[in-house]
């Protein structure tokens, strides 16, 4: 092997290495990104369930006094019509 085919096969090593260490840490950057978005998603979960949670006895509340008022329209316009006029 010629001194010029040897210095090119190490410039070839050194820049095969290069690119692994590059791709590698692009595998953990995305690896990361993926992870961190999981975590995200998980979170935003939990809290639209904490958040239903929190909130579905005032919904409860609030369709309650909904039917009730409904209920005393009802009878209010059952009145009317018994009236003789």
């Amino acid at each position: 092997m010629t001194p010029e085919q040897e210095k090119m096969l190490r410039e070839s090593l050194r820049l095969a290495r290069e690119n692994n260490e590059m791709i590698e840490k692009l595998f953990k950057a995305n690896r990361r990104a993926r992870l961190w978005s999981f975590f995200k998603a998980i979170i935003t979960v939990a809290l639209l369930l904490g958040a239903y949670y929190t909130i579905a006895p005032f919904i409860d509340n609030l369709t309650d006094a909904y039917t009730g008022f409904m209920e005393q329209i009802q009878k209010i316009g059952e009145v009317r019509n018994s009236l003789p006029f």
